[in-house]
């Protein structure tokens, strides 16, 4: 288990947070500064729709330098398309800086759910540990109860050996003291 624990990844959920914590300060910030961008590119295309309408109103009035609005209105137009393109850029980046927000927060939240996991885990592995402990606990005291019942049974073994080899041994002298009264009867 020691060799194991350093290398779960919910011992080290502190540095996972850590890390998506700052990802997400960062596009929180970078979402700020394509916010102003963006204001800043309305303003000035605000600014440009104003004179292409002052160039259109003194177009429509009429005068001698026509030739020189028409050419100033297709300028503005271009750079109104130009700022367009920059405004589109703009909300594009923000929308990608949106999902990559959200892609941290779920990152977050799934490493939080697997460290739950994880932590749920290991208590059922140290409950089921304590629990074999206590199973080779009770089956060694087992153990030693059947050997002191093995030793008490050899000795009543040695004993019973011991008293059948007297019993044989009284038994063989009675034979023999019997077979000597039955030759001295029949000798008389």
């Amino acid at each position: 288990w020691m060799a194991i624990k350093p290398n779960l990844k919910c011992t080290q959920f502190g540095k996972y947070k850590a890390m998506f914590e700052e990802k997400l300060a960062i596009a929180e910030a970078n979402i700020d500064k394509a916010v102003e961008e963006c204001n800043a590119v309305v303003s000035e295309h605000d600014k440009l729709m104003a004179e292409k309408n002052e160039m259109t109103l003194a177009l429509q009035s009429g005068g001698s330098a026509v030739q020189d609005i028409i050419d100033k209105t297709n300028r503005l137009e271009a750079a109104k398309n130009d700022v367009q393109k920059q405004v589109d850029g703009t909300n594009a980046r923000i929308k990608a800086e949106e999902d990559t927000i959200a892609g941290l927060q779920t990152a977050g939240m799934k490493v939080t759910a697997d460290a739950n996991r994880l932590r749920d885990e290991i208590k059922n592995l140290e409950n089921t540990i304590e629990k074999c402990e206590e199973d080779k606990m009770t089956k060694d005291s087992q153990i030693r109860t059947l050997r002191d019942e093995i030793a008490h049974q050899e000795d009543l073994i040695s004993k019973l050996t011991k008293e059948k080899k007297a019993t044989g041994e009284s038994r063989q002298k009675v034979e023999e003291d019997i077979q000597s009264m039955e030759d001295r009867c029949n000798h008389l």
